[in-house]
């Protein structure tokens, strides 16, 4: 099986231009850059790290067990939205999960214990404090999201046309369509709404690609790999390590078309995705060529692909 070493799986994810300066010396000898530029005299920081101050505490779990799982190198997502439509941008994070359940947390090499249940976490913004800046609150517990999945990817969007934003997580296995009621809940619709895939998926993004003035839904899809089949890979030294996206066939991308009455159809194989797979790691949705109808741009690790409507 294909192999990946610890520091050929970094570079993997160098695939934006804008991550090019993950790159490093093949010789192991490094080359010798310009100097570091000082930081001009009197001229801030532009961010300065206040997650813990504003009472944002998630910490991601990647269910790490000393197995080397293809999965764990994978990180997660989040999305920033409105959910309870009072004005503030609230976040929602998307968490990890246990890959081998029967090792139990206490198996398990955690650097960082997580917080528990392993659940998606949603943060209400409650506005700003004295100091202006906004306070969150953790309002996961009561809010409906408790089924917890091994997640990846987000997306927001009003499906249903109701006012209120929806979630739409994708993850190692099956994915959550999570409609939000307004009152501060959601409910899971995934299978009433028939956007089911179990599959590994990665990238999710709602959009309206028929113009019908419903939001659509597009999901991209990683690989074929499931935990109870792994094969170990190795390094050049012989010992186990991570196997690369290589070692696995790629999975075919989806396209749900909105009915207007909370469920969806898939097609995939009409809208010409079907003979397409290529190991999805993000996707947006833009009117690339001006015509007026929306396009996907799609990223992945065999490069970028555009899928003009």
């Amino acid at each position: 099986m294909p192999l990946n070493s610890r520091h050929r799986g970094i570079l993997w994810w160098c695939f934006l231009p804008l991550l090019s300066g993950c790159g490093g010396s093949e010789t192991g000898q490094g080359s010798v850059g310009p100097e570091p530029q000082a930081k001009p005299v009197g001229r801030p920081a532009l961010f300065a790290e206040a997650a813990r101050e504003l009472g944002v505490d998630f910490v991601h779990f990647n269910g790490m067990t000393g197995e080397l799982y293809f999965v764990e190198n994978m990180g997660s997502g989040v999305a920033v939205l409105d959910f309870d439509g009072d004005g503030d941008l609230d976040l929602f994070f998307v968490q990890g999960a246990l890959l081998d359940p029967a090792k139990g947390l206490e198996g398990a090499a955690i650097l960082t214990p997580p917080k528990l249940p392993l659940v998606d976490r949603l943060y209400r913004n409650e506005g700003p404090g004295t100091d202006g800046r906004p306070r969150f609150a953790d309002v996961t517990k009561g809010s409906g999201i408790e089924e917890g999945e091994y997640g990846m990817g987000v997306a927001t969007g009003d499906f249903d046309g109701d006012g209120a934003v929806d979630l739409y997580v994708t993850n190692f296995g099956p994915n959550r369509l999570w409609r939000n009621r307004g009152d501060g809940t959601f409910e899971d619709v995934t299978k009433r709404a028939g956007v089911d895939d179990a599959r590994w998926s990665t990238a999710a993004t709602f959009f309206d690609f028929d113009r019908d003035g419903w939001l659509d839904l597009f999901v991209g899809n990683y690989v074929d790999f499931r935990v109870e089949d792994a094969t170990p890979c190795r390094a050049e030294s012989g010992l186990q390590d991570y196997c690369s996206p290589e070692a696995y066939p790629p999975l075919t991308d989806r396209l749900w078309r909105n009915r207007g009455d909370g469920t969806f159809e898939e097609v995939t194989e009409e809208a010409g995705m079907g003979e397409q797979p290529g190991k999805a790691l993000g996707a947006i949705a833009a009117d690339f060529d001006g015509d007026g109808w929306l396009d996907i741009a799609a990223t992945g690790v065999d490069g970028v692909s555009v899928l003009l409507n």
